[in-house]
């Protein structure tokens, strides 16, 4: 009996182990909240929408046999499919060494939880030759500073700090016949120029990370505030 049910959950989809899983890492009743619940769910999204073959390369086609048309399956995995995700991450130029291995990290724990929940009989994505494509970790937490030199810092700041300066000044000191719209771009060029100062010193002075300030429409992994 016990084996006909481990054979039914490695047949059984990805996708049907995720809300289980995002529960038992969630917080609050029916562990619905928590920002790794969140940052999971993201992650494991994009793990299953790559293992069905709709992100990667062009000539990627997923971890399905070519003549097979279903779900990707746990019979599926092992450890040449974290190989090879791990590889799909690294080849990902806007991602920092420790953004790959963070998101890496979010896949491997759902697969340890799987090995525990008998949907896998071993946590492939921990195995050396399955991590081997991973950059070497660059040392930095969460919280760390920008690696920038002082130098670097002061002279950024200073070039946005001058550039606000100049942007305010010019729209303050139109003449009071300017047309209104001259005047309007006058004063929204002194809103972004302020604004972007604004960014930069939080950037250069706080711990926070561009990804974590900035949002980007064209890269869905770029969700700052």
């Amino acid at each position: 009996m016990s084996d006909d049910r481990s054979s039914s959950r490695s047949k059984s989809s990805l996708n049907d182990s995720f809300e289980r899983y995002l529960q038992d890492k969630g917080k609050g009743r029916g562990g619905d909240g928590g920002n790794y619940r969140r940052n999971a769910a993201r992650e494991l999204e994009r793990f299953v929408e790559w293992a069905a073959g709709d992100r990667g390369d062009d000539d990627w086609t997923g971890i399905v046999p070519d003549d097979v048309d279903r779900e990707p399956t746990f019979d599926d995995l092992d450890e040449r499919v974290f190989r090879e995700y791990a590889r799909h991450l690294g080849r990902d130029r806007g991602l920092k060494q420790n953004t790959v291995q963070t998101y890496y990290r979010y896949i491997s724990a759902w697969c340890g939880w799987c090995v525990n929940e008998g949907h896998l009989e071993a946590h492939y994505a921990q195995r050396a030759s399955a991590m081997a494509p991973l950059p070497e970790d660059d040392g930095r937490k969460p919280g760390d500073q920008q690696a920038w030199t002082s130098e670097q810092r002061h002279a950024l700041t200073r070039h946005v700090d001058e550039r606000a300066r100049d942007a305010l000044e010019a729209y303050t000191t139109l003449p009071e016949d300017t047309d209104p719209p001259d005047k309007q771009r006058a004063r929204y060029a002194a809103l972004k120029a302020a604004r972007d100062r604004a960014l930069v010193f939080v950037l250069a002075y706080t711990a926070v990370r561009v990804g974590e300030l900035l949002r980007d429409p064209n890269d869905p992994r770029r969700r700052g505030v």
